[in-house]
């Protein structure tokens, strides 16, 4: 009975920060986080049922807050319904295992001096993220959006130590209440973590302030953003291609004559191949919008040959003649700037290829694979990821605006962004299709994620997608303008452009790599000391 009660309180923390990701970005994901975070720690600190506990926790967290995956896996990679099915199970017992991690490690650290100090399951936690894979990286301070004094602190340490913290101020919470039963309250680091605590939240609160007064000083260029509302089947169609582009460009010519200095479509619109290294999209059967008067940022598919060293080597893992036009070419999901006059400023490839979409993982090993996802797309990876500048609006500052495209899912991993503003990135433009999603809380969960890295960067992020959520994040992720999903239409919005680096997009995850090299430490050297213990019990024994 007791094991079952303790089943049933894991299962309800993983719903209730399941339910937290299904209301994005609100004060309700806000609660629903912190009680959620609560109530697993609460349990965890008992020990009683923790590895299991944890993995259905997570399993039940999985499911809820990614219960439109299996529709996302048909229609993205080709499987059918049980295959779609089967994969999403595979998905949430696989996606449990890191908080299985998380307990291992937990039930060592407990037992040395970073209990003492609240930091035993934060450490414990944030060593889980860093180690097991995840397909979408997501935290417990996702659900933190709204409250703006504790979201900020990401700028400086990142949205993973921001779960570290959350887990030290519930330690102190659950040692006070301890204590207050006990009737002793001279636990001092309950007293340091709340003094910490204030200090944290003022100065998040203080750099609110801050950013808003660089925003209104900013100089501002306004983006055109256009979303199309094309469906996956239609998006798809070649016999198509001319009557999508034609509602692109139709937008596009509106979102101009409303004062659109840049126009950005989302991801892959322009299903023509263009060669990667072209200099002018002018007179060519590729050029996206004939009669541009504005700059164009567009999503595009983009190639380059191969050199015959590659070809070999891929005729010799895979076999020759299985893709020709694999072994020819290298394939790119990619971005092109190009101002009015058609020529081409900057070019961006993608850096981090979805699986099961964009490429099909150890197909390369085992081709025959690719026949049970026929869907699944052969793409490369991108050479760089630099910025990329482009000559629109002021001539007060050239005429130039510096972006960094972020395409696709590229949005939710800091690291590009963060390269970016470092290389000189005024303004994030994340380019996307999520029609993949359907009518799901998908696009609002892909929204959310993305927000944090205009928090990072200090820098506005500008969401262009085909379907929704077409919007614009401020850097304080907050989002300002917006185009309701799964309707045709543009917005023009002024972008500032933001120049000042943070902490987090200097340093990177350096802070979090020491945390958990040293947690690791602390966790080997208990192990150590506990199989020193049991080895000395053996032999007084015997």
């Amino acid at each position: 009975m007791k094991r079952y009660r303790e089943a049933l309180a894991y299962s309800l923390a993983g719903l209730l920060i399941g339910w937290a990701f299904l209301v994005p970005g609100t004060t309700k994901s806000v609660f629903l986080g912190w009680i959620g975070a609560t109530l697993l720690l609460a349990l965890a600190r008992r020990e009683v049922f923790l590895l299991r506990g944890l993995f259905l926790f997570g399993f039940i967290l999985s499911t809820i807050g990614f219960h439109w995956l299996p529709y996302t896996i048909h229609q993205f990679g080709g499987f059918g319904t049980i295959g779609s099915s089967a994969l999403f199970t595979l998905f949430c017992a696989a996606s449990a295992l890191q908080f299985v991690l998380c307990g291992i490690i937990y039930r060592r650290l407990a037992q040395t001096i970073l209990q003492n100090y609240l930091l035993a399951f934060g450490f414990s936690w944030l060593s889980a993220q860093f180690i097991f894979p995840q397909l979408f990286p997501w935290t417990i301070s996702h659900t933190q959006l709204a409250w703006h004094s504790f979201s900020m602190l990401a700028q400086y340490v990142g949205i993973y130590t921001l779960d570290l913290l959350m887990f030290i101020w519930i330690e102190a919470v659950l040692r006070m209440f301890d204590a207050v039963r006990k009737n002793d309250l001279s636990f001092n680091p309950i007293v340091a973590c709340g003094v910490l605590s204030t200090v944290f939240l003022l100065f998040g609160s203080l750099q609110t302030d801050q950013v808003l007064r660089e925003i209104a000083q900013a100089p501002t260029v306004k983006v055109g953003l256009i979303q199309g509302n094309l469906s996956t089947k239609v998006k798809g169609d070649f016999r198509y291609l001319e009557a999508n582009l034609q509602t692109y460009q139709r937008l596009s010519e509106e979102a101009s004559a409303k004062g659109a200095e840049l126009v950005v479509w989302p991801e892959t619109v322009m299903n023509s191949w263009i060669p990667s290294q072209v200099g002018s999209v002018t007179g060519q059967k590729f050029d996206p919008w004939p009669n541009k008067s504005r700059a164009l940022l567009f999503g595009a598919l983009t190639f380059s040959e191969r050199s015959n060293a590659e070809r070999m080597e891929i005729e010799r893992a895979i076999g020759a003649g299985v893709d020709d036009e694999y072994t020819l070419y290298r394939r790119y999901n990619g971005a092109l700037g190009i101002n009015h006059l058609g020529t081409v400023e900057g070019r961006y490839e993608k850096q981090i290829l979805m699986p099961f979409g964009e490429y099909l993982p150890f197909a390369e090993t085992f081709p025959f694979l690719r026949k049970l996802s026929p869907n699944s797309g052969s793409f490369d990876l991108g050479p760089d990821r630099s910025p990329i500048s482009l000559r629109a609006g002021d001539s007060s500052r050239g005429g130039e605006v510096r972006v960094q495209p972020l395409i696709c899912y590229e949005d939710i991993v800091s690291s590009v962004s963060r390269e970016g503003a470092k290389a000189g990135a005024w303004f994030l433009v994340n380019l996307t299709n999520d029609a993949w999603y359907g009518k799901t809380i998908a696009p609002y969960q892909h929204h959310l994620l993305a927000s944090w890295r205009a928090i990072e960067t200090r820098r506005p992020l500008v969401r262009v997608t085909n379907t929704g959520l077409t919007a614009v994040v401020d850097p304080l992720g907050r989002t300002t303008a917006r185009l309701p999903i799964f309707q045709e239409g543009y917005l023009v919005e002024a972008v500032p452009l933001m120049r000042k680096l943070t902490p987090y997009t200097l340093l990177g995850e350096r802070l979090n790599y020491a945390l958990v090299v040293l947690a690791l430490a602390f966790a080997l050297v208990r192990q150590r000391s506990a199989f020193a213990e049991s080895t000395a019990s053996a032999k007084s024994m015997g």
